[in-house]
């Protein structure tokens, strides 16, 4: 069985769902993610994705669990309206 060594990197990215970004970054920045990468023995770019994907999956946790408190407790959320409506009706 052979591998074909012809795959080009568009067809990676599409079957792995990546879409390339370009964003700016201190050098330090880089160079800390470059050493942090080295050490764990895969590419910084991996590294920054893992980082990426760890952030967005703990702010959507943080953000539901603040959604659900919300809709539990609506007075205690600092919503004017809940606090005026129960005022007006006491």
């Amino acid at each position: 069985m052979s591998v074909s060594t012809n795959v080009d990197e568009d067809t990676l990215d599409a079957a792995a769902d990546l879409k390339p970004i370009s964003i700016r970054r201190q050098q330090s920045l880089i160079d800390d993610y470059k050493r942090i990468a080295e050490i764990n023995d895969i590419g910084y770019q991996p590294l920054i994705r893992q980082v990426l994907k760890r952030f967005a999956d703990s702010e959507k946790k943080r953000l539901l669990r603040e959604r659900a408190v919300e809709l539990r407790d609506p007075e205690d959320n600092g919503d004017d309206e809940a606090t005026n409506g129960k005022a007006a009706r006491g």
